[in-house]
């Protein structure tokens, strides 16, 4: 019942068959594949602002080509209600030319609508506030003419792209890790 009995260890590995040096190669790949899938998903998230940011904008511009389009209707239609005092036209041509005004008021409200969704989006997209007013600058009329063939731009994908780099080194992963497995 004196004795007491104590024992002190230690464990160390020793790697041999270059596992260690194939134990690295394969962590690196991984990280470059990682790297590459982050690099993709910044891709498409650019790809949904920018097509958020041109559909907000396209929907700004229908909206205020609908509104001048009102303001012209009206126009007409208090120049046809002149015209039916006069006699110069029956009531049924005012009623079609307020029945176009409604139809483009009807259509104001839609792009409106469409206008406030498309701005929703983008500031969900950036991470903006819902509540933050944004302000769309508007882009060029034209877009920018491309000037390379098919090929050329077959060419650039499969030599830029992070997704396809990311399959790439997901199959030297799997080598890496054979070649692992076998040492």
């Amino acid at each position: 019942e004196g004795e007491y009995d104590f024992s002190a260890g230690i464990s160390q590995t020793f790697e041999l068959g270059g596992k260690r040096s194939k134990r690295v190669q394969v962590a690196e790949l991984e990280l470059q594949q990682i790297r590459a899938e982050v690099l993709t998903l910044e891709r498409r998230l650019a790809v949904e602002i920018r097509t958020a940011y041109t559909n907000a904008l396209s929907a700004a511009r229908q909206l205020d080509v609908l509104e001048k389009l009102i303001v012209a209707n009206a126009e007409i239609v208090r120049i046809t209600e002149a015209r039916l005092k006069e006699g110069d036209v029956a009531p049924l041509d005012l009623n079609l030319v307020k029945v176009e005004a409604d139809g483009l008021k009807i259509k104001a409200i839609q792009a409106r609508n469409d206008l406030e969704t498309a701005l929703l989006e983008l500031k969900t997209l950036i991470g903006a506030d819902v509540a933050e007013a944004i302000k769309l600058a508007p882009q060029t009329e034209r877009p920018p003419r491309l000037d390379l063939g098919l090929s050329e731009l077959t060419a650039i994908a499969l030599r830029e792209r992070a997704d396809l780099q990311a399959a790439r080194l997901g199959e030297q992963i799997g080598a890496a890790r054979i070649n692992l497995a076998r040492s």
